[in-house]
């Protein structure tokens, strides 16, 4: 590091200090009844945590004040404060030259701040409010450019299930979307899981098979498209233990689909993605426990499986 770089850091810091420190002595002086002496606290407060965004006591102190000038304010001055508050959590997130998408405390704070606003609305407008985060979320270059933030979809969760509450319509419309994604990570996984288990156990209590093997079907091409496209990740391999639950019985196109992401997944066949042998070892045990809640019918491929573990381990 050179001596200028060291500079910069050393300035950063001092600020940073400095800041954290008036937060501290405005704190002590607040008077929580006066919105000028609280929205005094809101200035500092915002000032060192765009500087330092993981400062998580600050911004629940800071969300205590926010809280009260809500109180104190009217419809209009609060809805605006509010607005406010949105942008700085998108600034602590993806500000310029200094990006933080995965801190929690931004996270919490951002949704208090959505569930805050959304107790002031009509049901329209709060409809439109979580839609409107949703899209955002899906734009937004965290899941453009990583993909894995569970950070993100841990909220996306969230937001889908007040969506939800307000407009079933519009969740279902997100769901779609999800499915349509194409994504391998674990936490996008996890995401469909909770979309498709609903889906599932309905066909199951309409007692139709048919349904319920076509769906299934549809997962696994979902689970094959992730491993072709990244063998390595362990969310399709979680995902194919989910679904192999719901597999009542072997139809011929389900036992082509199994038969291939564990060839292929695996490198059962000497030609496919075979990784690390500790990776390989990792997806042959979820290959397992996939096939063993199978029965009999996967007997065969169950035996390959155990094979190749033996001579692994």
């Amino acid at each position: 590091m050179t001596d200028n770089e060291q500079a910069i850091i050393s300035q950063k810091v001092k600020a940073y200090v400095e800041a954290k420190d008036a937060c501290t002595e405005a704190y002590a002086n607040m008077d929580w009844s006066d919105y000028a002496s609280l929205d005094t606290y809101r200035g500092l407060s915002t000032k060192a945590l765009r500087m330092n965004p993981e400062h998580y006591q600050l911004w629940n102190i800071h969300k205590r004040v926010v809280a009260k000038m809500c109180e104190l304010a009217d419809a209009d001055a609060a809805h605006q404060l509010l607005q406010g508050e949105l942008l700085l959590t998108r600034l602590a997130l993806y500000g310029p030259g200094r990006s933080n998408p995965k801190v929690y405390s931004v996270w919490y704070y951002r949704r208090w701040v959505l569930a805050t606003q959304a107790e002031r609305l009509d049901p329209a407008s709060e409809t439109q409010l979580w839609q409107t985060e949703l899209d955002q979320c899906w734009t937004d270059r965290a899941l453009k450019n990583d993909p894995r933030n569970f950070h993100l979809w841990n909220h996306v969760l969230e937001v889908r299930r007040r969506l939800g509450q307000v407009d079933p319509e519009a969740a279902g419309a997100w769901a779609e979307r999800v499915l349509e994604a194409g994504q391998s990570d674990a936490s996008w996984f996890h995401q469909r899981a909770l979309i498709v288990e609903p889906e599932l156990e309905a066909c199951r209590t309409a007692e139709d098979g048919a349904g319920r093997a076509a769906v299934v079907e549809r997962e696994l091409f979902a689970v094959a498209g992730a491993i072709s496209d990244e063998s390595r990740s362990t969310g399709p391999w979680v995902y194919l233990v989910f679904v192999c639950r719901f597999i009542d019985a072997l139809t011929s196109d389900i036992q082509e689909l199994l038969e291939w992401i564990v060839t292929e997944g695996c490198g059962l066949d000497g030609d496919g993605p075979a990784g690390d042998i500790k990776g390989r070892i990792i997806r042959l045990r979820y290959a397992s426990r996939a096939l063993g809640s199978l029965g009999s019918g996967a007997d065969d491929l169950l035996t390959l499986v155990h094979d190749a573990l033996d001579k692994l381990q």
